[in-house]
């Protein structure tokens, strides 16, 4: 994300951090990769998608539901296609978020 997008996007990332490490590890690389790149319905969507529980939003990136909301539904794809394509970036994000809880810890 360029500098000037990150004002634009700030309150959406504050909201993309969830209560689930395994959301935060699929919906914070995808912010930070590929948000700027979304259409504005895209855009929409995700925002929509912030909006629900935890654990609706895992069934849909595991492909176990998908969202009745068209936006939604484009922007979970775009997420799942995200995922399998960047797993090294979200593993490095997993490690990164693994070091920081162990320095908290300590």
């Amino acid at each position: 994300i360029e500098v000037n997008e990150v004002v634009k996007v700030q309150p959406t990332l504050r909201r993309s951090r969830r209560g689930m490490l395994e959301l935060d590890l699929q919906l914070l690389p995808f912010l930070e990769h590929s948000f700027a790149s979304l259409k504005d319905s895209e855009k929409e969507g995700y925002e929509k998608l912030l909006l629900e529980e935890d654990w609706q939003i895992y069934d849909w990136l595991r492909g176990i539901t998908t969202p009745l909301d068209e936006n939604v539904a484009l922007v979970v794809d775009r997420i799942m296609r995200f995922q399998r394509k960047n797993d090294t970036v979200c593993l490095d994000q997993y490690k990164g978020l693994v070091g920081m809880e162990a320095r908290i810890e300590n």
